[in-house]
């Protein structure tokens, strides 16, 4: 079985949505039925690095005509099986990719978060969708959000949590040169990890500024760092030097992929309390590290930390509440890895891709 997969960005991407990708890629890799893959990606400002053993080649076209051109150029030459899409704006590439050797492909698609929750801008969005095979979507709350605008039978909408490799992300002690570094020894540490990008306002770093004065008063050693960059750090920067409390802030700007972990361990609590977040990776991440965090009551991340289970819901449109949830969780013991995690392990996660891909391709042989 051939499968042909179309991606945001994954093998040298960055963020959610690209560890998503890698994470599927890895999965479909060890499907016993899957012979080869061929991914075609936007994106991969990094280099790949080692591909998955099926993964023939990941194409990378920066250019939307160039995506278009390449993924309908590699469905011609090639009879795939499957074709595989993880974001809903390539979903008719992903549909002309299954037709355009007569025979109609089965089309698995993976959806996120706010680029559903809302009617999709492309009007035959409702219509394209009505004819996927499959959708599987990374929480419950974004399954609801989609079935609001565009209803699906329900034995064609799965829900297919993210994972977390539990063999990168683990328990260890806060690395002295990332404290010299960042000014943070002696110091109870908050953290955030976050593209810094205008629409992306939502991920709770605003919240949690307005909140570290009441914080400080509880807990005056303590400092805020916001791992990421982008357009809207300058604004970021500025607001915590109108609240007064630029000194207990540290923006680290980009950082690389390797160092992500040793950022993890920096943390006495992790924090995003946001408003739009379809899952979250990055609060599994945390919880693979031993951290306490802290997520919002209002979207998607309730289901990271399993409904309050893993972790504190707090409101992000009550500060209050949020300041009272940072300092529940600055209370936490820090290294617990709590075995409920275990639902968002590899193998939990290769369980249910293989079963949406057997799904959608029941008489494969």
């Amino acid at each position: 079985m051939k499968v042909l997969t179309l991606h945001p960005d994954a093998f040298g991407g960055r963020g959610g949505i690209a560890q998503h990708g890698c994470d599927l890629l890895r999965a479909l890799d060890l499907h016993p039925r899957v012979s080869k893959i061929v991914a075609v990606c936007r994106d991969a400002p990094d280099p790949p690095g080692p591909l998955p053993w099926k993964v023939a080649r990941q194409v990378v076209c920066p250019s939307r005509t160039g995506f278009v051109y390449e993924a309908l150029k590699i469905a011609a030459q090639e009879s795939f099986d499957l074709i595989v899409v993880t974001h809903i704006l390539y979903l008719p590439v992903a549909h002309a990719a299954a037709r355009v050797r007569g025979k109609r492909r089965p089309v698995l698609l993976f959806i996120h978060g706010i680029e559903v929750w809302e009617p999709h801008p492309f009007r035959g969005s409702p219509q394209l969708l009505a004819r996927t095979d499959h959708v599987a979507s990374v929480s419950a709350f974004t399954s609801s959000k989609l079935s609001s605008w565009c209803p699906l039978p329900p034995e064609r909408l799965s829900v297919c949590p993210n994972m977390v490799d539990t063999e990168r992300f683990s328990p260890g002690p806060p690395s002295e040169a990332l404290l010299s570094r960042y000014g943070l020894q002696g110091c109870r540490v908050l953290v955030t990890m976050a593209r810094l990008v205008g629409f992306d306002r939502y991920k709770g770093v605003d919240e949690v500024l307005h909140c570290l004065s009441a914080l400080r008063r509880q807990a005056p050693d303590l400092k805020y760092l916001v791992v990421g960059d982008g357009p809207d750090r300058p604004r970021l920067e500025g607001l915590a030097a109108s609240l007064g409390v630029a000194d207990a802030v540290v923006f680290t700007g980009w950082i690389a992929e390797t160092e992500k972990v040793d950022h993890h361990r920096l943390a006495d609590v992790f924090v995003m309390p946001g408003r739009k977040e379809g899952f979250g990776i990055v609060f599994l991440e945390a919880l693979a590290c031993g951290i306490p965090v802290v997520a919002s009551a209002l979207d998607g991340s309730r289901e990271a930390v399993l409904e309050g289970a893993l972790g504190e819901l707090v409101d992000p449109t009550d500060l209050e509440d949020v300041t009272a949830g940072i300092l529940r969780a600055l209370r936490q013991p820090k290294g617990v890895v709590r075995p409920e995690l275990s639902m968002f392990s590899f193998e939990s996660f290769v369980s249910r891709v293989h079963a949406l891909v057997d799904r959608c391709l029941p008489g494969a042989v």
